[in-house]
């Protein structure tokens, strides 16, 4: 494993801009074969026990894997960190990460739920990620690195590998996340949450009172009953009716069915 000159002149040229992840994966390739590679940071709270916001910084991808847009960021961001995604293994991983740097292999067995596992590895059209997270003071930074269905395995050598890639990479990711403004964050988000299910609700010809639209918008940021309840001024109870209303009118049964009905469809977000 070797970094070149010219490996660091790229990297230092590109910071802060567009093609700095494909840089980064083409490096990262020549040790770790992978397809697709994509970068987030997770803001912890104050207790750093819990995600508090996640932002995300783009993807790259090599040969015909396609590249992740910024539409399909926050619906990637909404579904792997929210709240009602707590049985991913992951989550806990992140919030366990009390030092330095980890990297783990994410393969469709660790999740149960078929929705979130077909969401998670689109359907069977990636075999695994391998997932490197290096913390930094009150924010973990994350690459998710894709292969495809039709790939080997990652091992534990290529996890050695990312491990010894630290010292490189954890300065590297900082250092580009914080040199320009993040392209998505779950906190920066409300109205183009509200856009998008304005246009999904209009497309299947739904109506939902002021009051059901809020829940849902709570419960799509990530918001628990209590929480939204305090928001709206109503009591909590309230909010399990409005959500229960909200999705017969839908036509789901449960909050993993709404992110999909919302995320999964064709919609237009201007």
């Amino acid at each position: 494993m070797k970094l070149t000159l010219s490996d660091c002149a790229k990297f230092i040229d590109s910071l802060g801009s567009n093609d700095f992840l494909n840089q980064l994966l083409q490096f990262i390739h020549r040790y770790i074969p992978t397809q697709t590679l994509q970068l987030h940071r997770l803001q912890l709270s104050a207790g750093k026990n819990s995600i508090d916001d996640v932002e995300y910084f783009g993807s790259a991808s090599m040969g015909d894997c396609p590249i992740t847009t910024i539409d399909e960021g926050g619906r990637d961001l909404l579904l792997r960190y929210s709240l009602y995604s707590r049985e991913c293994p992951d989550i806990q991983r992140f919030e366990n990460l009390t030092s330095g740097t980890n990297a783990w292999i994410s393969s469709p067995t660790d999740i149960q739920s078929k929705s979130l596992r077909d969401f998670y590895f689109d359907e069977g059209y990636f075999r695994q990620f391998a997932v490197y997270a290096a913390l930094r003071q009150h924010s973990i930074y994350v690459l998710w690195l894709g292969r495809l269905h039709n790939d080997n395995d990652f091992s534990q050598v290529d996890l050695a590998i990312l491990q010894q890639l630290s010292e490189l990479l954890s300065p590297l990711l900082a250092q580009h996340a914080n040199s320009i403004q993040a392209q998505l964050s779950l906190k920066q988000r409300p109205v183009d949450l509200q856009l998008k299910v304005q246009q999904q609700l209009s497309r299947n010809n739904i109506v939902l009172s002021k009051r059901e639209l809020e829940v849902c918008l709570g419960i799509l940021q990530g918001q628990q009953a209590p929480e939204i309840a305090l928001k709206l001024g109503v009591a909590k109870t309230s909010i399990a009716t409005y959500k229960k209303r909200a999705f017969e009118k839908i036509g789901v049964k449960t909050q993993q069915q709404f992110f999909n009905w919302c995320f999964l469809r064709p919609t237009v977000l201007n």
